[in-house]
């Protein structure tokens, strides 16, 4: 019965037995003997096996020449079924690993080897992966080898990209500073490390094979202080009682010094009554000793904020309150939680305001702004002094500090001190007669108008001169022993005549009486010098 008066079944059936009978010539590890080489005579039979076969299948003389090969082979590399006919199967390899191929070949024939999984190369230049197997049999009555490929590209595929992703993965975390590991403890208490990265000699300084036993050598490098406390950690992550542990703790470095370390461990069950655990350890001393560097840094900022009578804000950037210290809540104008992390406009009155934004742009060029604006608080008026600082962050403008002090009484002392002297102002230069207060070294410290238009100075050039400048020579003796016996002693003087100097150079005769000024400590401070023109 010739292959078209088969029904499919039947063909299905045959190829089958030929796949089978052709696969089973191909054992590992077997040489196969001359007397039982394959023979097959039915050409309708190879016809249908080859046509249907999706693997490269090739029919190849002693030397290597392609007698017979399938479809497959045409669609996948590209050549033509007369090309593949005049070429040499090893001609299909890449040039330099020809000789390979041609080795591997011989080697499985006499069983030395099971496959051989060097790539066909396509016509157009691309590597296909495969894997073949070949046997010796016979074709026609003719010694031949017969070669089959199966096309595993998509598997090596996976594969290149598992390996590229596993070759990845270990250079990030080789590359990590943190120390990753993980391991598996089994029932009897033996713990096993899985995987542990490089970090550990730069954490510890130590090599991993110190660490070989286990969590023994790990609690010994913990800091006795901590030491009970970490392993109590560990063993409630062993017994499942808790699946995650966090702790910071001290470690001894094999330099001799004390580092501080972050450790995160997960924990799992892993298989029969095992536990799984996995953990991250980061040197921390860096971070830790900048953390007590600021706490100490906040000590002596408490510190000096608590014997401050000032008020202190520090603002951002966008003047947004950020920081605030009073020595007492009830001078502050709203209550923290009303204004920590809002502008200064949310805040303050609109006039206020516009005094402290306008200081806020001078400090950031001229690293200072000071103010003065009043503020109704506890139920009346009081008037605050406010001087800016910039806060300069890496070079780069970050804010401002506001000093802020209360000056309502020294503002209402001002007040009253500016409205006495006005009055003395008033009385000092109503007064007809010239008068002038100078000091113990006889410099005019002021004198009012009579007394200018007396002498015929302005204002300014009286400032410059003393008593000794305006009264003649002849005079001098005189006034140095008025001084001495008479001021002095008893704080004032009898009246008594002398001659001024004018401007123009003329000499005017006058009358003077002096009175001591006295400072806060009794010590003599000026004179007060009453003058009256006498006729000539």
């Amino acid at each position: 019965m010739s292959d078209t008066d088969k029904t499919r079944d039947e063909l299905i059936e045959e190829l089958n037995r030929l796949r089978a009978l052709l696969a089973g010539s191909i054992r590992q590890d077997a040489r196969p003997a001359r007397d039982s080489m394959m023979g097959y005579g039915g050409e309708e039979e190879w016809q249908i096996m080859m046509d249907m076969l999706g693997d490269f299948l090739f029919i190849v003389d002693i030397k290597g020449s392609v007698i017979k090969t399938n479809p497959v082979t045409v669609q996948k590399l590209g050549y033509s079924m007369e090309e593949l006919l005049s070429m040499n199967i090893f001609d299909l390899y890449p040039p330099e690993r020809r000789a390979e191929a041609e080795e591997s070949y011989s080697q499985i024939i006499v069983g030395e080897k099971y496959l051989c999984d060097i790539p066909f190369r396509s016509k157009s230049g691309a590597d296909i992966a495969i894997e073949t197997k070949v046997t010796p049999g016979k074709w026609r009555g003719a010694e031949v080898i017969f070669s089959i490929s199966r096309d595993v590209s998509a598997g090596k595929a996976v594969e290149y990209e598992l390996r590229v992703a596993f070759e990845k993965m270990k250079s990030i975390l080789s590359s990590v500073s943190a120390y990753i590991w993980s391991g598996i403890i089994d029932p009897g208490g033996r713990f096993t490390f899985i995987y542990r990265s490089p970090a550990l000699s730069d954490i510890t300084g130590r090599q991993q094979d110190y660490f070989r036993g286990g969590f023994d050598e790990w609690f010994g490098i913990i800091h006795v202080d901590d030491r009970e406390r970490v392993s109590d950690l560990y063993r409630r992550l062993l017994a499942r009682q808790v699946d995650r542990g966090d702790d910071t703790y001290k470690i001894y470095h094999a330099g001799g010094d004390i580092r501080w370390v972050r450790d995160s461990i997960l924990a799992r069950p892993f298989g029969d009554n095992q536990v799984r655990l996995d953990g991250v350890v980061s040197d921390v001393t860096e971070r830790r000793r900048a953390v007590e560097a600021l706490e100490k840094s906040e000590s002596r900022l408490k510190g000096i904020l608590s014997s401050m009578t000032e008020l202190v804000f520090a603002f951002d950037a966008d003047m947004r309150f950020i920081f605030y210290h009073t020595p007492d809540m009830n001078k502050l104008y709203r209550q923290p939680e009303e204004f920590i992390g809002k502008l200064h406009s949310e805040v303050m009155p609109a006039d206020q305001n516009t005094l402290f934004r306008a200081a806020f742009e001078a400090t950031k060029t001229n690293g200072e702004a000071e103010f003065e604006y009043w503020l109704e608080i506890g139920g009346g008026d009081r008037c605050y002094s406010a001087k800016l600082s910039p806060i300069v962050t890496e070079g780069r403008f970050d804010g401002v500090v506001a000093l802020v002090r209360d000056i309502t009484d020294q503002k209402k002392l001002q007040d009253a001190l500016f409205r006495s002297e006005r009055r003395y102002r008033e009385l000092f230069n109503n007064i007809h007669d010239g008068s002038t207060w100078i000091d113990m070294n006889g410099r005019l410290i002021d004198f009012n108008q009579p007394f200018e238009e007396l002498l015929g100075y302005e204002r300014d050039e009286l400032y410059l001169k003393t008593v000794w400048d305006i009264t003649p020579e002849k005079w001098h003796d005189l006034e140095k022993g008025i001084v001495e016996k008479q001021l002095v002693e008893r704080g004032y003087s009898d009246p008594y005549r002398k001659e001024y100097t004018r401007k123009d150079g003329t000499v005017v005769p006058v009358e003077v009486r002096k009175y001591l000024i006295r400072d806060d400590e009794g010590k003599p401070e000026g004179t007060w010098v009453i003058v009256n023109r006498v006729p000539a």
